[in-house]
Parts: structure tokens; C-alpha cells; sequence
């Protein structure tokens, strides 16, 4: 494939201004749910975000699986330690796809160990 070499300033300015969109429209939204991402949450909020009962993280708490800390009645949760205890549960498959669009392998879904207790 031959190479072009771009000489006018506007197109230089046009292929540089895509390039920087680009980047921005993929790095920038994961960039702005983390800066806004809270550290602490209610049971409620771990209930919306994770779908975790209350008793749920009630046995994840009294076997110090998650991180939280407690003041008077109000307990909050560790987002970073939910995310953890989450991320430990993950099952990796031991034999993935080779095309990850093969339409023969739509629908189906196989676990090849039981997942950790969740309460």
C-alpha cells in the first residue's frame, strides 16, 4: 500500500483533529464514570448497582469478604472491595472460542466450575 505524504496545513489540522476524538471519544467515558464513581455506598446503592441483597452483604461482611465500616446503625461498603469480592468469583472458560463472532456459538453458555457463594 503506497504511503501519502500530506502537505496542506487544513488537512494536516483535519487528520489531527480526528485522531484526537477518537481518543477522546473512547478514553474519555470510562475516565468520567471512575472520577465519579463514589468510594463508600449504602446497602441500597450496592443493592441498585450489583443486584446484592442486604442479606447478601450482610454474610459477605460477617465472613470478611467485603470491606465496610459502621457508625452507629449506618453501615457503607467499600465499592473497591465489592468490585473485588466480585472479580474473585470470575470463571474463566477453558476452552474460549477462536472467533469470537462465530455465530455457532451464540447463545449458549457453559460453566465449567460452581461459582462462589453468594450468600
Amino acid at each position: 500500500m503506497p504511503h501519502t505524504i500530506v502537505t496542506d496545513t487544513e488537512t494536516i489540522e483535519q487528520i489531527i483533529q480526528d485522531a484526537v476524538e477518537g481518543v477522546l471519544m473512547t478514553r474519555v467515558p470510562d475516565a468520567l464514570r471512575e472520577a465519579q464513581k463514589p468510594e463508600w455506598m449504602r446497602p441500597e446503592q450496592v443493592e441498585q448497582r450489583f443486584g446484592l441483597t442486604k442479606r447478601q452483604l450482610t454474610y459477605m461482611r460477617n465472613n470478611g469478604n467485603v470491606e465496610y465500616t459502621q457508625r452507629g446503625r449506618r453501615i457503607l461498603y467499600k465499592v473497591e472491595s465489592i468490585e473485588a469480592w466480585i472479580e474473585a468469583g470470575r470463571v474463566t472458560p477453558k476452552n474460549p472460542p477462536q472467533d469470537m463472532n462465530a455465530s455457532s456459538n451464540e447463545g449458549t453458555h457453559t460453566t465449567n466450575k460452581k461459582s462462589p457463594d453468594r450468600g
